[in-house]
């Protein structure tokens, strides 16, 4: 920003005596400008991994609280989510009411 400020005092100034004075300024701004993307763009690589490490840990919180949550309102079913096979507790349970 500031070359560009450079930029436009020249001009308002009417020191204008070539082009170069101008090209100078907006020269100076793009190099800022782009050391600024460098930065931000670097800084989303840990920041999109620790939002994705906090998802993951929210997940597990919440499946976490709905197991709590099933053994507390007594169905016994404390199986994690997705899970096809029954724990080994309540599968030798229902063996042995059969």
């Amino acid at each position: 920003m500031t070359g560009l400020i450079h930029a436009f005092g020249l001009l308002g100034a009417q020191e204008l005596g070539s082009p170069v004075a101008i090209t100078g300024g907006i020269a100076e701004a793009l190099i800022a400008t782009a050391f600024g993307l460098g930065i931000a763009i670097t800084a989303l690589i840990p920041f999109n991994y620790l939002n994705a490490r906090l998802e993951e840990a929210r997940n597990e919180i919440q499946d976490a609280g709905s197991q709590l949550e099933l053994m507390l309102s007594g169905t016994g079913e404390t199986r994690p989510r997705g899970s096809t096979q029954m724990p080994q507790a309540q599968a030798t349970g229902e063996r042995a009411g059969h």
